[in-house]
Order: structure tokens, then sequence, then C-alpha cells
């Protein structure tokens, strides 16, 4: 009888034990990921700002809101700081991100319906082309995973352990496949394009 208790005990111990030991790496890979966010997007010369998470109004339509009285005066709970960002970029602020808490009033029971979220948002004049927005966004998570698979092996080891995964490999240069190029891949692989996937 005394065996089954220490056995129910142990197991007890060690669940709480690993729960914790996981919950601090994770805490610690989520650190070392914002840290590398931060470090690359000032490297490209982004520059951070901060934005009202209590508005008037509704930042962005397509999604619902949070309201709230506010001593007397309806506001809401930001969905995005979209307003502001381009607010920011037409005083000349050529490239700006945030990172920070965006709410959405989505109700659903869903995992990619989500109310609370902390949000990586980017704003970025463009120069010349579109594909600038590309390249940063492609040099951003090429720089995230590389730097993960760089200096912290054994956090992903223990992390791999539960969720096997194997490292994400990136291109040098972002693979930027042109729409007629993308139909004419499709239709050498044998698969059917309608003529309403056509330009």
């Amino acid at each position: 009888m005394n065996t089954i208790i220490y056995s129910i005990i142990y197991s007890i111990i060690y669940s709480i034990i690993y729960s914790i030991i996981y919950s601090i790496i994770y805490s610690i890979i989520y650190s070392i990921i914002y840290s590398i966010i931060y470090s690359i997007l000032y490297t490209i010369g982004f520059v951070e700002i901060n934005t009202p998470k209590l508005i008037a109004g509704e930042s962005e339509g397509g999604s619902e809101v949070f309201r709230t009285d506010y001593f007397g005066t309806p506001a809401c709970l930001a969905q995005s700081p979209q307003l502001y960002k381009q607010m920011a970029i037409s005083a000349d602020l050529e490239k700006v991100f945030e990172i920070g808490p965006v709410f959405r009033a989505e109700k659903s029971y869903t995992r990619r319906h989500l109310c609370e979220f902390t949000g990586l948002d980017l704003e970025m004049a463009i120069k010349f082309h579109y594909n600038e927005a590309l390249e940063v966004l492609h040099y951003l998570f090429r720089y995230i995973f590389e730097g993960l698979e760089l200096r912290y092996k054994d956090e992903l080891s223990v992390i791999r352990q539960q969720y096997p995964s194997e490292p994400v490999m990136f291109t040098k240069e972002p693979l930027i496949v042109h729409w007629d190029d993308a139909m004419a891949m499709l239709r050498e692989a044998g698969h059917e394009v309608g003529r309403s996937m056509d330009r």
C-alpha cells in the first residue's frame, strides 16, 4: 500500500516540477524571441512606438470591440495600432513597430479566434516596390529562427522532447514567385488551374 502512495506522490511531485521547469523554459524562449525581434528591427532602422490601448472608437473594421465607460465617455479597447502606425509613417518615421496587447471581442470557442493576444505590428514606407516589405519579413523570421537555433540549442532540445520538430531552414534571400509563374508551375505539376485563376 505504501508503495502505491509513494508512487502517486512521486508522480504528482514530478509533474509539478516538470510543469514549473517547462513554464520557465517557455518564458525564457519568449523573452529570447522578443530580444531577437527588438535587435533585428532596431538594426534595420525601425523605431518602436507605444500606442494607446483605451481609445474613443473602433480602430479597424472587421472585428468586434470590447466597449467600456471611461468616466462617462464611451471607450473601446484597441483592436490594432494601425491608425497610429500610419500617422507615424505620415510624420516621416519610415519604419515603425509595436509589440503590445491586442483586443478582439470575437465570441468564439475555437483556437483560431483570440480575444486578447500580444501582437507584433510593423509599418514601413515603401520606396520602390512592395518586395521591400517581403524582404524585411523574410529577414526578420530568418534572424529569429537562426538566432534561436544558434543561441539556445539546450532549451530547444527540452521543448523538442515534448514537441518533436526540425530546425526551420531559410533561403538567404526571400523566394518570391509571381502569379503567372506560379500558375505555370501548377500546370507543369499536373494540377488543373481554372480560368478564374488566370489574370
